[in-house]
């Protein structure tokens, strides 16, 4: 496949599948007025197209917090700056914190997340 035969299906992926729109944000340390440090989120993307997958994948579940909460799939345009930690905020979904970027194959026409809600 051509480079713009791959970008093409890529545009064409986003404009019929990614049907919300969500904004990245970034966890930054701040240093707050008694000294310490506060975590501040910064908008990284705004208005990125993006499709949530509601229901939770099966068997897999959030580590390191109490009880186990369900992950659930984000769909977002290859090539969007994302990382773990980061929180989608998807319209009527609230914030999603974002567990896992799967690493997409070179031809991949959409980044796929893990994200839970509520979890940081």
């Amino acid at each position: 496949m051509r480079d713009w035969e791959l970008a093409a299906a890529r545009d064409a992926m986003v404009a019929q599948t990614l049907d919300q729109l969500c904004d990245v944000l970034r966890g930054d340390n701040v240093d707050d007025e008694y000294g310490g440090l506060t975590i501040t989120n910064a908008t990284v993307a705004a208005d990125v197209p993006c499709r949530i997958h509601t229901e939770p994948i099966v068997g897999r579940y959030a580590e390191g917090v109490e009880g186990s909460i369900p992950l659930m799939l984000v769909s977002l345009p290859f090539g969007t700056d994302v990382k773990p930690q980061d929180v989608l905020r998807i319209d009527g979904n609230g914030d999603l914190a974002v567990a896992r970027v799967l690493e997409p194959e070179t031809w991949a026409l959409v980044l796929t997340v893990e994200v839970s809600p509520g979890v940081r």
